[in-house]
């Protein structure tokens, strides 16, 4: 189960209808929150590397994407094809979140900033001859704040 659940029953409904809900769960052990729970699973499969669960959860974006999972979900659990156009949402929304995760489609969910790790960072790599010869690799902060107060001076023991 997943730890978030990015949509809801009500968003499920807006893509099937609270009709074809009922309709599909009319069998004694309807649950929709299980598809709902598989599509967000699928949410954190693909961003969740990227992206922190409380802004996923916070993305209208994420919420619609879920949604068409979910409703696919809901329309596949007794063995049935799912309808044509809720197939195509779905399987569009599954590309959508695999160029997310690769980053093709330019790396970003629209309006969501990515986890502070996984934003690259510049190092400085510098040779040190004392006590023995080595290389030494030098992280700077993640963030700049634009302007440099301090700029240290890399010396080796005289």
């Amino acid at each position: 189960m997943a730890s978030a659940s990015y949509c809801s029953l009500v968003d499920v409904q807006n893509i099937l209808s609270a009709a074809g809900v009922s309709l599909r769960g009319d069998d004694a052990p309807a649950d929709a929150n299980d598809a709902i729970d598989e599509a967000s699973d699928d949410v954190e499969f693909y961003c969740l590397l990227l992206y922190t669960s409380a802004s996923l959860a916070a993305s209208s974006w994420v919420t619609h994407k879920c949604a068409d999972l979910a409703a696919e979900y809901y329309c596949l659990r007794r063995g049935n094809l799912a309808p044509g156009g809720i197939a195509i949402r779905a399987e569009r929304a599954r590309a959508m979140f695999e160029r997310t995760q690769t980053g093709t489609m330019l790396g970003r969910i629209p309006g969501l900033a990515q986890r502070e790790a996984g934003v690259p960072v510049m190092s400085n790599v510098r040779p040190i001859l004392r006590p023995h010869p080595r290389t030494v690799v030098e992280r700077g902060p993640r963030r700049s704040t634009g302007t440099v107060t301090q700029y240290p001076q890399n010396r080796d023991p005289a």
